[in-house]
């Protein structure tokens, strides 16, 4: 009663840093990579700019050539 059952898959998992990066870049693509602002993606994901030029940094995000 009040157990789960946990099946394990053989496909391997996402990594949280990986899951984050993707997660940052979809949003990122969303605000056509307005990062401040009212309508940029550090208002969007509810964090300081600073916190999200981190966070890029830290995984390796870089605005594309011509954007």
């Amino acid at each position: 009663r009040g157990r789960r059952t946990v099946t394990r898959t053989d496909t391997p998992r996402q990594s949280l840093a990986d899951h984050e990066r993707e997660y940052l870049l979809q949003v990122l693509e969303e605000v056509d990579w307005v990062i401040a602002g009212p309508k940029g993606a550090a208002k969007a994901l509810g964090m300081p700019e600073s916190t999200l030029r981190g966070r890029m940094a830290s995984l390796g995000i870089m605005r594309p050539k011509g954007r």
